[in-house]
């Protein structure tokens, strides 16, 4: 997308009061993304970190809404739904290792309650590989010893 602005017209040199466009190179229209003119390039620069910074946001947002969707089916019993939006949640682009942990364990629980022993096992030791300094490894930790029982 290439975004244009257009120079405003003189007045004419008669006084007269009409105005006259330049006849000069200055008078095209500009694209703010191609040659620099001005402050159009830190303003451009602006609009990019602000949108990165609305879809990380976004992304975090979208990441707890899907924890909290998978919550709500776990605990009523709809194991199925809850891991769909627990593996949902884990996919998510945000940059809280908690939160990526947080899902890889509802994952673990979920599993487990749908009694697949080998793909919580998987979980749970993925949390405790990647996410080994988080409360959910040492929780993880707890779940394999008695799956291991």
């Amino acid at each position: 997308m290439v975004i244009f602005f257009q120079r405003q017209c003189t007045p004419a040199p008669s006084g007269g009061g009409e105005l006259v466009k330049r006849r000069s190179r200055a008078d095209l229209p500009v694209p703010l993304l191609g040659g620099v003119r001005g402050g159009s390039f830190a303003v451009f620069i602006a609009v990019l970190a602000g949108i990165a910074i609305f879809a990380t946001g976004c992304a975090t947002t979208a990441q707890r809404g899907a924890l909290a969707r998978a919550y709500e089916a776990f605990t009523s019993g709809a194991y199925a739904a809850a891991l769909d939006h627990a593996t949902r949640a884990q996919r998510y682009g945000s940059d809280t290792p908690s939160a990526k942990a947080e899902a890889l364990f509802l994952q673990g629980r979920c599993h487990e309650a749908l009694n697949q022993r080998e793909a919580a096992s998987a979980a749970y030791e993925g949390v405790v590989r990647d996410f080994g300094t988080t409360d959910f490894a040492e929780q993880a930790r707890k779940r394999l010893a008695e799956l291991k029982r």
